[in-house]
């Protein structure tokens, strides 16, 4: 079967919101004697908020509880609105999605974000109206690398799962997509390596977007 639908990442592959959530998770740390420097934080940069915020105190040995973490990324979530002017589509992105909009592929969002971020940062950056559907971690029982978020939005856009090729900057994105038997496109716009890429077998690897061959794309077959 060949591609007949897009599944996006969000953040790292639509758009830079780097600066964005760094400056939420430092200043929510800040308030309860935390620090993180972005190094560390990029570690963890794709996972769900209260994962990040465990992940990173464990790692200081501030060992705090599930609760504890959960209003810590809460707190966080509410700074990043506060900084959603900070992002920034990524560059190649509106020529990507006009290409795909204009062979009349359907197109959604899966990401592993709150949905209130994600649709606060699509419709702040104008893109929004690209997308069939928004699936967020509010949406599923699980988040990526868990393939329920990616198998549930190829069934809103009415195409199955071998006819899908879901679009990430992150290994965790890819994981999830080949649980799922998707194609997959990995782009290195997030900073995740090419020999990451690799080593999760994706199917095409691009620096960005609008570098990506579409006849190719639409043309992979299983």
């Amino acid at each position: 079967m060949s591609v007949k639908a897009a599944i996006f990442d969000l953040d790292g592959t639509l758009v830079d919101s780097f600066d964005a959530h760094f400056k939420a998770f430092e200043t929510s740390l800040e308030q309860m004697g935390a620090s993180s420097s972005e190094d560390e934080f990029r570690m963890h940069f794709g996972k769900m908020a209260w994962v990040i915020v465990c992940d990173h105190l464990k790692s200081k040995g501030l060992v705090k509880t599930e609760e504890k973490c959960r209003l810590i990324a809460e707190r966080k979530n509410e700074l990043f609105l506060e900084n959603v002017g900070l992002v920034r589509l990524i560059d190649g992105v509106i020529p990507f999605l006009d290409s795909l909009s204009d062979l009349g592929i359907p197109m959604s969002v899966a990401t592993n974000s709150s949905r209130k971020n994600a649709y606060a940062v699509l419709e702040s950056t104008g893109i929004l109206d690209y997308f069939t559907a928004v699936l967020s971690c509010d949406d599923v029982q699980a988040p990526k690398p868990d393939p329920m978020m990616l198998e549930l939005a190829a069934s809103l856009m009415e195409v199955s799962k071998k006819e899908s090729i879901v679009i990430e900057d992150s290994v965790y994105g890819i994981m999830a997509a080949k649980q799922a038997g998707m194609f997959t496109l990995g782009v290195l716009t997030g900073g995740a390596k090419k020999s990451d890429m690799q080593a999760q077998d994706a199917d095409i690897i691009s620096n960005r977007l609008d570098e990506v061959d579409i006849d190719e794309l639409l043309n992979l077959t299983q």
